[in-house]
């Protein structure tokens, strides 16, 4: 039995606290720093699930979300040139509406940036 402060027994520990040691104990069986490569490999990267679906899945979805995210990124800096070159050829009376064309514009860009990912994301849900 685990000692306390004072050198005397103490029973197992109960709780949460427990569960924590105990997958504490479990990971990669209990090796920890002295595992091989191959524990460490089988125990991370050939994991057959990652969040809940299979790895190649997870792999393929987080790239194609990626490749969104990046997609959205071009069209914001595209919008935001476009608002600049609007704005330089606007005169400063102008300036308030361009300030508000500028913002339905980014509001716009922003909509059809979160319709174009629902809409990927309800196709993936429905293969």
């Amino acid at each position: 039995m685990p000692e306390d402060h004072r050198g005397q027994s103490s029973p197992p520990p109960v709780g949460p606290q427990a569960a924590i040691e105990q997958a504490r104990a479990q990971l990669l069986a209990g090796r920890g720093p002295g595992a091989t490569p191959a524990e460490i490999t089988r125990h991370t990267r050939a994991r057959p699930r990652l969040g809940g679906q299979p790895t190649a899945s997870e792999r393929d979805q987080l790239a194609e979300h990626t490749a969104l995210a990046l997609h959205a990124a071009d069209r914001a800096d595209a919008l935001g040139a476009t608002v600049a070159a609007l704005r330089q050829r606007l005169t400063p009376i102008f300036l308030v509406g361009a300030r508000r064309l500028a913002l339905t514009a980014a509001t716009l860009g922003a909509l059809l940036t979160v319709a174009t990912v629902l809409r990927h994301h309800h196709r993936r849900l429905d293969r």
